[in-house]
């Protein structure tokens, strides 16, 4: 069997919300929770954290926090584009917390040290806003995680990504300000 059936079985049982699909997604959760988690293995993790089944999602985090399950791994570009297309498909009440964790726990890994996270993978400001429409969760960790990313973001600004640090700093002040809302930072349609 070829590489490509490969690939296309598995998109269509992680592209599907059937019962089938879902059965699919927990046996694969099952099987890769016994499974050291690395590089060539991560995008299956990811894959599941997509699909967004609270069962799925409870097998792969049973042995680590979501927000370090993925510390066990150097960031990678695919990495952190899978976590933003992750933040960007959902709405905020859409996506398991404990999924958003994982996610959000990547890019603070990744952002720790924002010239390198600017490395491995570039912000647009739509990014940054992507990741502080979360903040509505009203999750205080969660919140605190957002801060971290969006500070370590703007603590680094440099005229590479300029843009992307203003807006991390702008929609952190917005935040810290109870007098503003979100929506004064982040365009409605992002959320």
């Amino acid at each position: 069997m070829d590489k490509d059936f490969y690939n296309s079985f598995f998109e269509k049982i992680f592209s599907g919300k059937t019962d089938g699909s879902k059965d699919a997604v927990m046996s694969v959760a099952r099987m890769l929770s016994t499974e050291h988690l690395d590089e060539s293995n991560a995008y299956l993790y990811l894959k599941i954290i997509k699909f967004n089944s609270s069962e799925a999602s409870d097998i792969i985090f049973s042995k680590r926090m979501p927000d370090s399950f993925f510390s066990v791994i150097e960031p990678f570009h695919d990495l952190v584009a899978a976590c933003m297309d992750i933040l960007v498909s959902y709405r905020p009440d859409e996506l398991l917390i404990k999924n958003t964790y994982a996610c959000m726990g990547v890019l603070q890994m990744t952002y720790k040290n924002a010239r390198y996270g600017f490395k491995v993978y570039r912000f647009s400001v739509s990014d940054i806003q992507h990741i502080g429409k979360y903040f509505v969760l009203d999750d205080r960790k969660l919140n605190d995680i957002i801060l971290d990313i969006l500070n370590d973001i703007w603590s680094h600004n440099h005229d590479i990504f300029k843009d992307a640090s203003l807006k991390a700093r702008e929609i952190a002040d917005v935040f810290l300000d109870g007098k503003k809302k979100l929506s004064d930072a982040i365009p409605d349609v992002i959320f």
